[in-house]
């Protein structure tokens, strides 16, 4: 009877490495977060509605701003600048989701942040 194997390619993180499939997509975008009483779902089409790549499973976001203090915050449809995940200008943030989550984005009263965005499925 043969013996399953335990060895594994892991990356730095402890992650398999997956050999790409047939149909891999990648589909990168901006969005300027602008003061607003609302959050804004990130990515969206070209209409403001929310929009994520069919089958995504990585989304990469960078807050593009090269002025210090302009803030943009993550989180779901109720995220505040109290509550959300912040990202300072030229950080990033990377997230293993799906596509069946959508995210939001908000700024403080008197900032704006050029948010870049990079999903792969």
């Amino acid at each position: 009877m043969p013996t399953p194997s335990n060895l594994q390619n892991l990356d730095e993180r402890g992650y398999v490495f997956v050999t790409d499939a047939a149909d891999c997509q990648i589909l990168a975008s901006q969005k300027t977060i602008n003061v607003s009483s609302a959050p804004t779902p990130i990515p969206q089409d070209s209409t403001g509605s929310p929009r994520n790549l069919p089958g995504r499973r990585r989304i990469y976001m960078k807050n593009f701003n090269a002025a210090q203090g302009n803030t943009v915050y993550i989180g779901d449809a109720s995220v505040t600048t109290a509550s959300g995940y912040p990202i300072v200008a030229q950080d990033e943030l990377v997230l293993d989701i799906t596509d069946d989550i959508q995210l939001y984005a908000i700024v403080a009263s008197s900032e704006s942040a050029d948010l870049r965005m990079l999903e792969l499925a």
